[in-house]
This record gives structure tokens, sequence and C-alpha cells, in this order.
């Protein structure tokens, strides 16, 4: 479901979705609107479902030491319990942070991050090894994160 959005809400989505620490006064001092006004379009925002989440977006380096892989996966068949089954397996799974069903000659496109080659290995097994619904997967290890983000262009 579209919804109705405004210069004032576009301009509301994305100053929070680069930093969404920032007061509602400071928003909306960017944004050319009052306080009230604000608090109140971003309340509805929320409310209708534009924002999904507030969350914080951790510096692995900085954290730990951590690997990231990008994983390319094929279903024996592309049915909705096969589908099904897999979308529960990877949303059971915190080291899958994304996951997408596309288009091509692949069926799911899904990015991992682990602690460890040995924590890829259990992952990988767990996973895809031993599945019947997997016909086929291959994972690349990222060299380096060139650009990372979630923020929609708006």
């Amino acid at each position: 479901m579209d919804v109705k959005i405004d210069r004032y809400d576009r301009s509301i989505l994305s100053a929070i979705q680069r930093n969404n620490q920032c007061t509602v006064a400071e928003l909306g001092q960017s944004v050319g609107l009052s306080k009230s006004a604000t608090q109140r379009r971003l309340a509805s925002m929320r409310e209708k479902g534009l924002v999904e989440a507030d969350i914080a977006i951790l510096n692995p380096d900085r954290v730990g030491s951590y690997l990231t892989f990008l994983m390319i996966i094929t279903l024996t068949n592309a049915d909705t319990k096969t589908m099904d089954r897999l979308n529960s397996a990877v949303n059971r799974m915190d080291e899958i942070q994304q996951c997408y069903h596309v288009t091509g000659s692949i069926d799911y496109f899904a990015i991992a991050s682990v602690s460890n080659r040995e924590h890829f290995a259990r992952l990988t097994k767990e996973l895809f090894y031993d599945n019947p619904d997997i016909k086929r997967f291959e994972s690349s290890l990222v060299v380096d994160r060139v650009k990372v983000g979630l923020s929609l262009p708006l």
C-alpha cells in the first residue's frame, strides 16, 4: 500500500535515514517545520509503517573481527512450500543479515556476517549441506566494504 508523502515528509525521512538520533527540534529546523509539526508527521509516518525500525549500524572492524559473505542460492523447486522453508531458516539465523528472493537464474541472494571461517562453515553446513531443498549455492568473501547502507533515495 502506497502512502502519500509530501516534500516535508520526504525531507524528514531523508534526514532520519542519515541520523535518527537528532532531536525533533533539530529535525524540524533542518526541514523547515516547527517542532510540533515535525513530531506529528514523524509519529504519523511511524504509525503508517513508513519507518520499520530504529537501529544502530555497527562498524564490524571496531566491534570485532567479522567476515562478510555474499551468497547465491538456487532451490531444487521454486514452489511456495520450499521457499517458505528457506525463508523460515534464514529468519532464524542472526548471521544472515539480508536475504532477497530474486528473479533470474538464481532464487535467492543473501548476505551473511560471521566471526571466522569455522563459523561460516557451520552456517553453510546447517543451511545448505544435506538440505534437499538446495540445488546449488555459491559464496564469495567480501574483501572491502565499498558502500554499505539501507537508505532509500527519496
